[in-house]
């Protein structure tokens, strides 16, 4: 049910984007860096931060409170369970260690809490997808060590996301400007660190994403013409 509203939600934010064709609709364009802290069953929270880089387009408007963005995130996450808090089975050789790399691309709706000529505080809901691999401590796949899961357990490395996020910008004289934002993926996948029945199969796995991007202000005659 939260796939399908989010899917609606989205739509009726792109709609009416596309529809904003005058002089004072323009576009932010931003490169962001930053860092992913994952929370997995071989996590009790979020831990582990590694590098995260952000690409993403803004389409904006003078004065209006609904806007959106198309995010590209490259990134990895750590996942570690020294301890070995899993049940001891002989057959099985399972990961206390995953590296995972992801790619996602997502589209969010953003709402502007405040919203002023040069700077704005917002938050945003989106939807997209995540393709992802998980590797042992040896750079390994995890995913063709069949004795790391629950027999039957198979994934593909592929993830439906609910991004949510808040995020402040600021944009100076010159059109360039700086943005913060703070978030979660909201993966719908328990396998980012390839372990599912044997950890809290009831949870799916989370990124929570902390970014710092550098801006451009462009108006949209600018950008395409």
């Amino acid at each position: 049910m939260r796939i399908i509203l989010t899917i609606i939600l989205v739509s009726l934010f792109t709609v009416q984007l596309f529809a904003q064709q005058d002089s004072t609709a323009y576009k932010l364009i931003g490169l962001g860096f930053g860092a992913s802290l994952a929370k997995t069953d071989l996590s009790d929270g979020y831990e582990k931060p590694s590098q995260t880089f952000n690409l993403f387009l803004q389409f904006d408007k003078n004065e209006k409170k609904l806007t959106g963005a198309i995010h590209l995130n490259i990134g990895q996450i750590v996942s570690e369970n020294p301890e070995g808090k899993f049940i001891d089975r002989s057959e099985f050789n399972i990961n206390s260690f995953a590296l995972t790399n992801f790619q996602s691309l997502h589209f969010e709706a953003i709402y502007h809490i405040i919203r002023k000529e040069n700077w704005a505080i917002s938050i945003a809901q989106g939807f997209g997808f995540m393709r992802f691999n998980v590797y042992d401590r040896l750079n390994n796949p995890l995913i063709d060590q069949l004795d790391s899961r629950a027999a039957g357990e198979s994934y593909t490395g592929f993830s439906v996301m609910l991004p949510t996020s808040i995020s402040a910008h600021y944009l100076f004289e010159n059109n360039f400007g700086i943005k913060a934002r703070f978030g979660l993926m909201n993966t719908q996948n328990d396998y980012l660190d390839n372990i599912s029945t044997f950890g809290n199969a009831d949870n799916n796995d989370n990124i929570l994403s902390i970014q710092l991007a550098l801006i451009k202000r462009f108006s949209s005659i600018e950008l395409f013409d």
